[in-house]
């Protein structure tokens, strides 16, 4: 059974893998996997999965907010193409004589 300090270990090594494919979720089942087996008291257990859950929570919100802020972004950028579009054909007729 994995010590305390073996789970942030764990974890650690975890989130430094260079592999595309490994994600934060998988960091999340790794840390908690060593959790579940380790000795620590059951109120410490519940404590480091209140934790976890708490920053999982607070990921998912930013990456959320992240993409509304990319949404708002685009809308952003497609209404001052329609408005260089629309002077652009105002002013085409007087440009190509």
């Amino acid at each position: 059974m994995p010590e305390p300090s073996q789970l942030f270990e764990c974890i650690s090594l975890a989130m430094s893998s260079s592999e595309e494919t490994f994600s934060l979720h998988k960091a999340v089942e790794t840390f908690q996997e060593a959790l579940a087996t380790s000795d620590l008291h059951p109120v410490q257990q519940d404590l480091f999965q209140s934790i976890v859950q708490t920053h999982d929570s607070e990921i998912q919100a930013l990456k959320a907010r992240s993409k509304t802020m990319n949404a708002e972004h685009l809308l952003a950028r497609m209404e001052d193409h329609q408005r260089v579009s629309s002077v652009l054909e105002k002013i085409s007729p007087e440009i190509k004589p």
